[in-house]
């Protein structure tokens, strides 16, 4: 009760720093607010005499007028492109899913909701597509499913993640208009907007966006700590702990393999299941992401002045919560009996291809050649400069720098990735460049579900990931290695 409310007494301290930072954004950013602002001391005094009390009148019409001027400009001095519709159905046409999310809101006391929105990715996969994340944070009726994490969520998973929408605190206001400002003041600090600025207001605007951007992350951080409590007291901290972890890596890959994967076969008529091949794409960079995790938090116990978001909510939730059992480890797949169809209306909505295209999926037997080498071709291609060198024989070495690497290496454009976002990448474009060099060389490629992508020649079979995972582990020696690839 405590820890709550001093959660809740940061979230609303958190307010009041926003409030105040949106009223001081348009002095410094519209000039004939401060040139009245200039004015003001003036008419103060001239009201005084004039009027006696009318100070107080003053200030509160020049408050109403600044108020007036921010919200004028949020709504019409930001050109932002209008993000896709997501796609919405009735949540009385998923029956299991229906029952899930009423159990969830009886259970929390909160009213169950009458439509349900399914998006492809959690977060935006490229600029202005749509994002779970920011329609749940500004929403207060409809539940969104990311459909890209089914197959990487467990039903349990996904009930953590839709109680996590309900309670989480909301601002539908003053978040989304300091949102707008901050990319309001973004295009304020690019040239030529600041060529004719004098330098304080060069200061101002710099000092005020870093301000935004600031207390926009404190919110956030608050908001899912405080939510991340009120779910972990009613499914145990164990299961919330799993599902924030699953989610946040979740965050990372989703999107990476529908603007690298989907995307891209999807235009060319093929149509690659979203959960599944997600979750393939998810298993790949799990054990990096998960060493990387583990880094996070021992520099953590060592410098607390270093602890990053998710650390801070992996440690919230060990403290005073107790572990629940009851946990269902199905898929969260499982729920929807309609899932294809559901899916290829996400990606026709979100990719803008017309009704009348078809898309194909691709056969089982025939899924190496129609669509894992051709993304690795595709990978290989965007990156030639930076693999033009590299041959079989330096992949043991190349594994050892995986961090030089990642600096050089290009992903789709647009797609905006931090340095340790790039280095979970770099396994992946070593196993495309094994497996097309051993296939140029001779050898012969096959796909299945449970064996995975699997290498053949002559007496040899080997598969790819296993092997560059076992190299950059130390679990096999060069030698070893290179007897292999031979």
């Amino acid at each position: 009760m405590g820890y709550g409310f001093l959660l809740w007494c940061s979230l609303s301290l958190t307010r009041l720093k926003l409030a105040a930072i949106l009223a001081c954004q348009i002095l410094v950013t519209d000039p004939w607010s401060i040139i009245a602002t200039f004015e003001l001391p003036l008419a103060y005094g001239l009201l005084w005499r004039v009027a006696g009390r009318g100070y107080l009148n003053l200030t509160i019409l020049y408050a109403a007028l600044i108020l007036f001027r921010l919200i004028w400009r949020v709504n019409t001095c930001i050109e932002i492109e209008k993000a896709e519709v997501p796609q919405s159905y009735s949540l009385n046409l998923h029956r299991p899913l229906s029952d899930l999310i009423r159990t969830i809101a009886r259970e929390l006391r909160k009213r169950p909701p009458d439509t349900v929105f399914f998006t492809l990715s959690p977060v935006a996969w490229r600029p202005y597509a749509i994002s779970s994340t920011e329609l749940r944070k500004a929403s207060t009726g409809p539940t969104v499913i990311p459909l890209g994490c089914l197959e990487i969520y467990s039903v349990f998973d996904l009930k953590c993640e839709l109680a996590h929408s309900f309670v989480r605190p909301r601002s539908t206001l003053l978040v989304p208009a300091c949102e707008r400002n901050g990319l309001d003041l973004a295009r304020f600090a690019r040239p030529p907007a600041f060529r004719n600025r004098p330098g304080w207001q060069t200061w101002a605007i710099s000092k005020t966006e870093h301000l935004i951007h600031q207390n926009l992350a404190q919110w956030n951080l608050v908001a899912d700590l405080y939510a991340d409590r009120k779910v972990g007291s009613k499914y145990g901290a164990f299961a919330v702990s799993t599902w924030i972890q699953r989610s946040e890596l979740a965050k990372l890959s989703v999107p990476i393999c529908i603007s690298e994967d989907i995307a891209d076969l999807a235009r060319d008529g093929i149509l690659l299941p979203v959960g599944a091949a997600c979750r393939t794409f998810h298993s790949r960079l799990e054990p990096t992401w998960l060493d990387e995790l583990r880094g996070q938090m021992t520099q953590a116990e060592r410098n607390p002045e270093r602890v990053t978001a998710l650390v801070a909510r992996l440690g919230s939730l060990q403290h005073g919560l107790q572990n629940a059992g009851g946990a269902d480890p199905r898929p969260a797949s499982t729920l929807f009996s309609l899932l294809p169809s559901i899916e290829e209306s996400a990606v026709r909505n979100e990719l803008e291809i017309p009704r009348d295209a078809v898309l194909k999926r691709p056969a089982p037997n025939h899924y190496a050649e129609d669509v894992i080498i051709p993304l690795m071709r595709s990978e290989l291609d965007r990156n030639s400069r930076l693999i033009a060198d590299w041959k079989l024989t330096d992949l043991p070495t190349l594994t050892t720098v995986a961090s030089g690497l990642a600096l050089s290496y290009r992903t789709r454009p647009g797609l905006l990735l931090t340095p340790e976002q790039r280095k979970a990448l770099i396994p992946g474009l070593l196993v495309s460049f094994l497996t097309i060099r051993l296939l140029d060389s001779g050898w012969t490629i096959s796909y299945g579900e449970e064996s995975g992508l699997e290498l053949s020649s002559a007496e040899r079979t080997l598969r790819p990931h296993a092997l560059i995972s076992s190299i950059m582990k130390r679990d096999i020696t060069e030698e070893v290695f290179l007897h292999l690839v031979a």
